[in-house]
C-alpha cells in the first residue's frame, strides 16, 4: 500500500491532534508573526484618531461572552484610544448579556488612565428593543435613559449635560455579533446622519463591506485579525495576548490548508485504481 493510500485511510483523530497542537503551541510559545494593518483597519484607526480633543464617542456592546474573543479586544482598544485622545466616552448595551461588558470594560480602563466617571465617561446601561432604542436616542438621550447603569439621574452627570442626542456625538462604534448593526446603519446613520464605525464577528464581515464602500459606516473590523491590527496600532508592541491569539489562528489556518491540499492530491492520485491499471 502506497503512502497516499495509507493517508486516505488515516485515523481522523490524528488530524484533530495536530490541529489541537497548532492551536495551543503558539499560545504557550508565541511565534511573533508580523501584523500588517489592512486598509480597513487603518481607516478605522484614522477615523478615531482624527477626532478633536473633547469630542464625544459612543460604544454599543451588542454582543455577549460567546463573541468576546473577537469583539472585546476592539472595545478595549477603542476606549483606550479615545481616553488617550481625551475624548469623552458613552457606553450602552443593546444585548442583555452585553451589559456587564459595557460596564466593566470602561471602568477597568478608566482606573488605569485616571478617568472620572460622569465627567470623562458614562455607562447608560441596557434597554430592550434595538430599533426603538436607536431611534429614541436620536430624539433624546435623557428620555431614553432617565437613569444610567449606576442608577444616577442622567441630568446629574456633567458629561450628559452637553449630550442631548446624536448631534453631540461625533462617532458611534457598534460592536455587533448580530443584526443590530443593520438598525444602526438604517436609523442612526440613515435618519440622523450619525457617523458609524463597526466591529463584527468574522462570519458577518462580508455582509457589511458594501456599507463601507458607500460610507454608511466609516470603518469596519471583521473578526480577530483586524481586531489585532487595530489593537497593535493603539498599543504598539504591548499586545502579547493578542499576538499569541493571532499566531494560533494563523498556524491553524495553515494546517487546515495543508490538510485540504493533501487530501485532494491523495484523492486525485488514488481514485479509480482499476481504470488506471487498464490503461
Amino acid at each position: 500500500m502506497s503512502f497516499l493510500d495509507r493517508l486516505q485511510k488515516m485515523d481522523r483523530r490524528w488530524v484533530f491532534l495536530i490541529l489541537a497542537i497548532a492551536v495551543t503551541a503558539p499560545l504557550l510559545f508565541p511565534l511573533g508573526l508580523k501584523i500588517s494593518p489592512t486598509s480597513e483597519s487603518l481607516t478605522f484607526y484614522r477615523m478615531v484618531d482624527s477626532l478633536p480633543e473633547g469630542s464625544v464617542v459612543m460604544v454599543s456592546f451588542d454582543f455577549g461572552p460567546s463573541a468576546a474573543p473577537e469583539l472585546l479586544p476592539v472595545s478595549e482598544s477603542f476606549i483606550r484610544h479615545a481616553f488617550r485622545k481625551n475624548l469623552k466616552v458613552i457606553t450602552l448595551a443593546l444585548w442583555p448579556d452585553g451589559l456587564p461588558l459595557s460596564q466593566d470594560t470602561p471602568d477597568n480602563i478608566a482606573k488605569q488612565m485616571n478617568k472620572i466617571y460622569g465627567k470623562d465617561y458614562v455607562t447608560l446601561g441596557y434597554k430592550s428593543g434595538i430599533a426603538s432604542v436607536i431611534s429614541q436616542l436620536g430624539e433624546g438621550f435623557h428620555q431614553t435613559f432617565p437613569l444610567d447603569a449606576r442608577k444616577n439621574p442622567l441630568e446629574s452627570l456633567p458629561l450628559m449635560e452637553r449630550v442631548k442626542n446624536y448631534d453631540q456625538v461625533s462617532l458611534t462604534c457598534v460592536l455587533a455579533a448580530g443584526t443590530s448593526i443593520d438598525w444602526w446603519i438604517g436609523i442612526a446613520n440613515g435618519r440622523y446622519k450619525e457617523n458609524l464605525v463597526a466591529a463584527t464577528t468574522a462570519v458577518m464581515a462580508s455582509d457589511y463591506y458594501p456599507y463601507l464602500q458607500t460610507r454608511q459606516i466609516q470603518g469596519l473590523l471583521g473578526g480577530l485579525k483586524p481586531a489585532g491590527e487595530y489593537q497593535r496600532m493603539v498599543d504598539g508592541e504591548n499586545t502579547p495576548r493578542m499576538i499569541r491569539m493571532l499566531d494560533s489562528q494563523s498556524l491553524v489556518h495553515l494546517a487546515i490548508i495543508f490538510f485540504v491540499l493533501l487530501g485532494n492530491v491523495g484523492y486525485l492520485v488514488t481514485r479509480n485504481p482499476e481504470a488506471r491499471r487498464r490503461k
